[in-house]
């Protein structure tokens, strides 16, 4: 799998592995008060994986996992991709 570092972060393609620390971020109603206005549920989730699947496979990785490299946590998400499509 491709995975980008840097001192603090490793940063993964986001998966399923993902599921329980991107629910986790997506489920609080403050992370979420800005991007949807509510919070995810664990369907929705999944719904979001599986769409950042569909596109990986198209165009490449773009939704990356941020994981703390100290405790292994996800403590974000985030897109980096490739633009001109």
């Amino acid at each position: 799998m491709t995975s980008l570092s840097t001192a603090r972060l490793r940063l993964e393609p986001i998966t399923e592995a993902h599921v329980d620390g991107l629910y986790a971020l997506n489920s609080d109603p403050a992370v979420m008060r800005y991007i949807t206005g509510k919070p995810d549920t664990r369907a929705d989730t999944l719904a979001m994986i599986e769409r950042i699947a569909s596109r990986r496979r198209e165009f490449g990785p773009a939704w990356w996992a941020f994981i703390d490299r100290r405790s292994g946590d996800m403590i974000g998400a985030g897109a980096v991709q490739y633009l001109e499509i």
